[in-house]
């Protein structure tokens, strides 16, 4: 429906030359386009029944029930305690579903392997504060181990804004994580003055006004979406 919208669009724009009236259509085309885009929150209810599995745990957190899930190989499930620990941080826009290939992978090389939806993300959900700077990431991933009883991590993985909590993290607790993994990691801030500036919207929102980007709370291009996704992954079969 909204592909023949814009085609008529399109034909009456050049069917009448004029610039005035070209703008017009292109205009009408946008809002046409914006109002078929708008779409209602999914109730929570819907997406767990799509995206949580067996393996889903939830642990409140920072006012907060966080999704993760504790892996080991099948029948390792006694030795849990006693294996080294592998914590994977997802990035920006993903969720601990980034990681299924690796959990596989290293569950089977005799790991125990934390995968987690941040704050923000996945079916976490939002935080109560609504802060999500490099500061409160790293304090959250100390309570979240504090609540799973893990004392030490022997590998802390990161990917993209995983990878700036991971450090964060590190940094904050040196004696808990023996290894850090960045998979195209984005930097840690350096001036401490800086650090409570990290956001997981797109950065193009910080420029913009108020009153757009509250837009973006009803209206979210699919464009920028899957944009978002091929950058981030290296198979583009993994985005559909």
């Amino acid at each position: 429906m909204y592909g023949l919208i814009s085609l008529l669009c399109l034909f009456f724009s050049l069917l009448f030359y004029s610039t005035s009236f070209a703008f017009l259509y292109l205009f009408l085309l946008l809002v046409i386009h914006i109002f078929l885009s708008i779409h209602a929150d999914l109730p929570l209810e819907s997406l767990l029944k799509k995206y949580a599995n067996k393996d889903s745990r939830f642990v409140s957190v920072q006012g907060m029930k966080v999704h993760y899930r504790d892996q080991v190989k099948d029948g390792k499930e006694k030795e849990k305690d006693d294996l080294p620990v592998i914590v994977l941080i997802h990035g920006t826009g993903a969720s601990l579903h980034t990681w299924e290939p690796w959990v596989k992978t290293l569950t089977e090389a005799s790991f125990r392997v934390i995968s987690l939806d941040l704050p923000g993300y996945g079916l976490t959900g939002p935080h109560p504060t609504n802060i999500y700077s490099q500061t409160l990431y790293a304090s959250f991933l100390a309570e979240f181990f504090t609540a799973l009883g893990v004392k030490k991590v022997f590998a802390l993985a990161g990917n993209s804004l995983g990878g700036r909590i991971a450090i964060q993290y590190t940094v904050d607790n040196p004696l808990v994580v023996e290894r850090v993994i960045l998979v195209d990691s984005v930097g840690p801030y350096i001036n401490d003055k800086k650090r409570g500036q990290l956001s997981p919207v797109v950065p193009l929102l910080k420029i913009l006004p108020v009153s757009l980007k509250r837009l973006f709370l009803y209206y979210l291009p699919r464009f920028l979406i899957e944009s978002g996704l091929r950058n981030a992954y290296y198979n583009p079969k993994r985005v559909f």
